[in-house]
């Protein structure tokens, strides 16, 4: 299958002015063009939001947010590593420090864009809610399952399933104090997607955890959490991303810890003394020699 990009060049000499000036803006802005609406592409180019329309349509997809996707993966499978500016002819210690650096930069670039206003009004949802479903596929699952694990050990009425019909059966018959709260790193996953839509429909809050404010997804949020959003494209899934994520996650666990301390040092309690057993009693000294 064609990418978006290999269309525009095909069909560049053939296209009529218009579809000329919207193909050399995509080009010359391939990490925006994802990242913003079709009014704003259309006020941009002093195009009609129509004409956007048909050019993708033209181009062989359903519409403009189809076309976005399309550019927005197609800038993801673009390099097979997980960190920009790292080759296979570097030193491992190059390498660590880069690493690190990348890693470091990106929560520090999140903290940057994070609104404490957003993150008030969603701690505030999380300790009034009925119950909270955390949904998360794909990449994005394991991070979900580390956030309902850190979020056991609150006071609240948490839910997690790791299986995609669950995740919709569940979605379904959530109510008007529930919460589903989507962890999805690009939010262009169609699965995903159906179920925040799907979850949307029951009036339960959506509160969408995601890079890019712009994707498909968050149209059916009510809150959208951004992490790294000055991410690099030559690294859009790595670690760093998942490291911003969980700096949120534990933000937010804090937040709902002030807001209700006494029962969430009993939940604490609880949930510590449950898994006590599964603890070794052992010293070192106690160990035979060849185990130290």
């Amino acid at each position: 299958m064609k990418t978006l990009l290999e269309r525009i060049h095909e069909n560049f000499e053939t296209m009529g002015s218009t579809d000329k000036k919207i193909s050399a803006y995509i080009l010359a802005n391939t990490e925006e063009v994802p990242r913003i609406s079709i009014v704003t592409l259309g006020k941009k180019l002093h195009i009609a939001n129509s004409t956007i329309y048909k050019y993708a349509k033209r181009l062989g997809y359903s519409g403009f947010p189809d076309l976005k996707v399309a550019l927005l993966t197609e800038q993801i499978d673009s390099n097979p590593f997980l960190y920009g500016e790292i080759t296979p002819n570097l030193s491992t210690s190059t390498i660590i420090k880069r690493i690190f650096n990348a890693n470091i930069h990106s929560i520090q670039e999140t903290e940057k864009t994070l609104d404490a206003n957003i993150l008030d009004t969603v701690a505030d949802l999380m300790v009034s809610a009925n119950k909270i479903l955390f949904i998360g596929i794909g990449g994005s699952a394991s991070i979900t399952l580390d956030t309902y694990q850190t979020f056991l050990r609150a006071p609240l009425n948490c839910i997690y399933v790791p299986d995609l019909h669950m995740q919709l059966m569940n979605a379904s018959i959530l109510e008007n104090n529930d919460i589903a709260f989507i962890i999805s790193h690009t939010g262009t996953n169609r699965d995903i997607i159906h179920v925040a839509r799907v979850a949307k429909e029951t009036g339960a809050k959506v509160i969408v955890l995601t890079t890019y404010p712009a994707s498909p997804i968050t149209q059916y949020a009510d809150y959208i959490l951004i992490s790294n959003l000055t991410e690099q494209k030559n690294k859009p899934e790595s670690i760093s991303v998942r490291l911003s994520q969980l700096a949120i996650i534990d933000t937010l666990f804090v937040l709902v810890q002030i807001r209700d301390e006494g029962r969430t040092i009993e939940r604490l309690k609880k949930t510590r003394s449950s898994v006590a057993h599964t603890r070794t009693t052992l010293k070192y000294t106690d160990l035979p020699e060849d185990n130290i």
